[in-house]
């Protein structure tokens, strides 16, 4: 299952607050952050047959695609790719469940 999870922004004199209630990381056990030192360069086809896994923008945007894999050991051909696109603007989530790989 994929969920999008919205953020939104609030905009003063002050600056700028971006935030997201409805994200609950509560079942998070490590973080990572992704910064590739060429836009060129795509991080193509992790997947988890266990793992949930929350992206989230946090400069920037990306574009993230998705595919739930049918079998770890043999995937069929073909299978459906979602696309994503995540901005740090608005700090949506996507909660990944296991079972996907993806390619940023």
């Amino acid at each position: 299952m994929l969920t999008t999870i919205i953020g939104n922004t609030f905009a003063d004199e002050r600056g700028t607050l971006s935030f997201n209630n409805e994200l609950d990381l509560s079942e998070v056990k490590r973080i990572y952050f992704i910064e590739n030192a060429d836009l060129s360069i795509q991080r193509a086809w992790q997947g988890h047959q266990i793992e949930k896994r929350w992206f989230i923008a946090v400069k920037g945007k990306f574009l993230i695609k998705l595919v739930k894999i049918d079998n770890f050991e043999c995937p069929s051909g073909g299978l459906e790719v979602r696309s994503f696109e995540l901005d740090s603007k608005t700090l949506d989530a996507l909660l990944v469940e296991a079972g996907y790989a993806s390619s940023i």
